[in-house]
């Protein structure tokens, strides 16, 4: 993050400012915006005196950089501010030690995870609770007040923060108010064996998950949150290094649209076929089953449980063998080595990118060779 800021403090003297609207609005403006090359040495000595370079980049990185330039520059010798932050960011990734820190820092973690879900495996087998299915249905109260307000969080671009916020806790409330109140009305009194009651869950579940949501989309809906965009979140999502990781070669709009559409289709038969086709008839029947009744609906549950075990571990291995064979290699900046013109093949050129995004003392030295416009150079584009 302390990078992107020293980048975007600086790039406003070459490209201009954006139209204001906030610091995060101005960074979305500029980012669409176009530098020419030659105005790139001027950019990088600008951010050498910002901080932005933490050690002297190496010939490698440098190279890198070039490399990386030429994939991305236009046919009109231009390149996108937001190209070009990422052309520099990733070939001085290796200056910076957020990685690193990140590593030790999950491996710490996972250990305090490990133990802490160990804990929580004794204390549930030593307490008085008598099945786990009592710690599930109670979790729906506990923790479904968070539901309706996180899929707001996804689904509305104008919810407001403070609203899904007040809808988790307020949802918490009516779950345990419900909770205990219909265990109070049936029993008159409320204790573990009454709260462990079917009813008194369902109410519970109900107010919880019904209740959050209902305060979030409310609060939303009175006082919508209208400087936010999607857009923004490419922003504020911190990565490791400030480093967009590789894309795959499939990873475009049209494919990601096309994947919402699937998970939309796939949501809506899922809550018919357990909401509706499964337990409806199942209730409308009534009584006991009869013996061929109770084989289908037993055969019913072991093919559900053997589908679902067979996607849940077969399709992650089969990807995970995928990548080891190389068949879902990703593409990204790194794969610059497709640019194929004889500027940037010899890094002593003139017209190649290295040369102009060398510090000031190695570019002086390359100034002896005449230099053309850099317009007149063949380029090949490659999609990122």
């Amino acid at each position: 993050m302390r990078l992107r800021n020293i980048f975007y403090t600086v790039i406003p003297t070459f490209v201009g400012g954006g139209s204001g609207g906030g610091e995060e609005m101005q960074r979305l403006e500029m980012g669409g915006k176009s530098i020419a090359t030659a105005s790139i040495q001027a950019v990088i000595d600008a951010l050498s005196k910002a901080g932005f370079f933490e050690q002297v980049p190496s010939s490698q990185e440098l190279e890198k950089f070039g490399r990386l330039l030429g994939v991305v520059t236009s046919a009109e010798g231009t390149i996108t501010v937001t190209d070009l932050y990422n052309c520099v960011n990733k070939a001085v990734a290796s200056n910076n030690i957020e990685g690193k820190i990140l590593l030790r820092v999950s491996k710490f973690f996972t250990g305090i995870f490990a133990l802490f879900m160990g804990f929580i495996a004794v204390f549930l087998l030593a307490s008085p609770v008598d099945s786990l299915g009592h710690v599930y249905m109670s979790m729906g109260v506990l923790v479904g007040s968070a539901v309706g307000p996180a899929a707001l969080t996804i689904l509305m671009e104008r919810a407001n923060g403070k609203a899904v916020a007040a809808g988790a806790i307020g949802g918490f409330v009516l779950g345990i108010l419900g909770w205990t109140l219909r265990a109070l009305d049936e029993f008159d009194e409320v204790d573990y064996g009454t709260m462990m009651a079917d009813w008194p869950w369902v109410v519970g579940n109900l107010c919880a998950i019904l209740g959050g949501g209902l305060i979030a989309l409310t609060g939303s809906l009175i006082a919508p949150d209208n400087e936010f965009r999607w857009a923004m979140l490419n922003d504020r999502i911190p990565l490791v290094d400030d480093v967009e990781p590789p894309k795959d070669d499939k990873e475009t709009d049209d494919k990601m649209n096309q994947q919402v559409k699937i998970a939309i289709a796939a949501s809506v038969v899922l809550t018919i076929v357990l909401l509706v086709l499964w337990p409806l008839p199942l209730h409308a029947g009534g009584g006991v089953f009869s013996e061929a009744g109770f084989s289908v609906w037993v055969v019913l549950q072991f093919l559900w449980a053997i589908i679902g075990g067979a996607v849940i571990i077969i399709l992650p291995g089969y990807e995970i063998v995928r990548s080891f064979m190389g068949k879902d290699k990703p593409v990204g900046y790194c794969d610059a080595t497709m640019v194929k013109f004889a500027e940037l093949e010899d890094p002593g050129s003139p017209y190649s990118p290295v040369e102009r995004a060398k510090p000031p003392a190695q570019a002086a030295s390359a100034q002896a060779a005449p230099a053309e416009a850099t317009d007149q150079t063949p380029r090949e584009t490659a999609e990122l």
